[in-house]
């Protein structure tokens, strides 16, 4: 009964913080709340992961009616990919913002991580800590979100470390956006406009 109670006022605690992040009163978010208490009945995440997992994703833009179906394809990919629940979330959340996508998107967002972990010497923990520093850019340029997993996939495959090899196609891409001079007249004189 203790660890009810307790559990209960956990449950209460991590809500009312969520709340927090959607201007509503809680009161009116009844349905919202039992829908998460539903969710995490059939979770394998325990239910405090899965309210962490709902704050970060309502944090990280995600709209209110689809947080719940962002955190059930977060544990599908978690699962596959031995990843924490949290990470995996801030990863593909992070992933689809930065290349403007809704939740829509994101089982192929899902698929192309897990293929990377998949085809590559890289674990989703890795991928979680140093994605984010190599997909703004390559949303910038154009460089689709698989295409930019499969050269990950690729250069951790051949032994290069997950961050090292981030760093590296980070810096190709830098290098597109913002060209040394050098690189600018070369373009120049071939008929390349950056």
């Amino acid at each position: 009964t203790a660890f009810a109670v307790k559990a209960a006022g956990d449950f209460d605690s991590s809500f009312r913080e969520i709340a927090t992040l959607l201007n509503r009163p809680i009161n009116d978010l009844g349905e919202f709340r039992e829908a998460i208490l539903s969710y995490a009945n059939t979770s394998t995440a325990p239910l405090e992961q899965v309210t962490a997992a709902i704050y970060t994703a309502i944090s990280a833009g995600v709209p209110l009616e689809d947080s719940i179906k962002a955190v059930a394809t977060a544990e599908k990919l978690s699962i596959a990919g031995k990843g924490e629940l949290n990470d995996t979330l801030r990863v593909l959340v992070g992933s689809l913002n930065a290349y403007g996508l809704g939740m829509d998107s994101a089982d192929r967002f899902s698929d192309a991580l897990f293929n990377t972990v998949k085809l590559g010497q890289t674990t989703l923990p890795e991928l979680a800590n140093s994605l984010s520093n190599v997909t703004g850019a390559a949303a910038a340029v154009g460089v689709p979100f698989e295409t930019m997993l499969a050269a990950i996939s690729t250069l951790t495959a051949a032994g290069t470390p997950t961050a090292q090899a981030v760093t590296q196609i980070n810096a190709v891409l830098t290098s597109l956006i913002k060209p040394s001079k050098e690189a600018s007249d070369l373009a120049k004189e071939l008929g390349i406009e950056f």
